[in-house]
């Protein structure tokens, strides 16, 4: 049995014995009396939650494939969701969530592509996750601070700034990059 096969036992094992100190420690009963006592609507936000989750894997995986065909390479989805799950992984590791972007590099490397065209799939999707909080930041400052309503509070100054200096840091990086190219 090769290491790889090796790891996937270990992996197991581990996870079956955190669960069963989990259970011990808190007792059985009481967890069962935990579940037993939780509302009925808890299950359907519970699922629909567990089901937005994987969506959210399904669409990242649909954009590093998209993002890597764009780029001259073929990564196939379940290579893509190969890609997504161990950065998840790597990234839940680390301090800061920061080994996700190593890996994923790594792994579209693994796959056929230089690392300077996985390092820009990996920043290319970073800039699509800029674009969307920004989005989502323009419309919490225009509608949750009042700005609609005619009042202008401390807070949607501050994001105001905030937003300006990051357009502005924006503009910068892309001109440099037009003069660099």
């Amino acid at each position: 049995m090769n290491l790889r096969g090796k790891a996937k036992y270990i992996g197991i094992g581990i996870s079956i014995l955190t669960l069963a100190i989990f259970a011990l420690v808190y007792g059985p009963e009481n967890l069962l009396k935990t579940f037993v006592s939780l509302p009925v609507y808890f299950l359907f936000f519970f699922l629909a939650a567990l089901c937005l989750h994987i969506l959210s894997f399904i669409f990242w995986a649909s954009r590093i494939s998209i993002l890597s065909k764009a780029s001259g390479i073929r990564v196939t989805f379940p290579r893509a969701m190969i890609v997504v799950l161990s950065s998840l992984f790597a990234a839940s590791l680390t301090p800061g969530y920061v080994g996700g972007e190593p890996v994923r590099i790594k792994k579209l490397s693994d796959y056929g592509a230089s690392y300077g065209t996985s390092t820009a799939v990996v920043l290319g999707e970073r800039g699509f996750d800029a674009i969307f909080f920004v989005s989502v930041f323009i419309i919490v400052i225009l509608t949750g601070l009042g700005i609609v309503s005619g009042k202008i509070g401390i807070y949607a100054v501050a994001g105001t700034i905030v937003l300006v200096f990051f357009i502005v840091f924006l503009f910068i990086s892309m001109s440099a990059h037009r003069a660099a190219g």
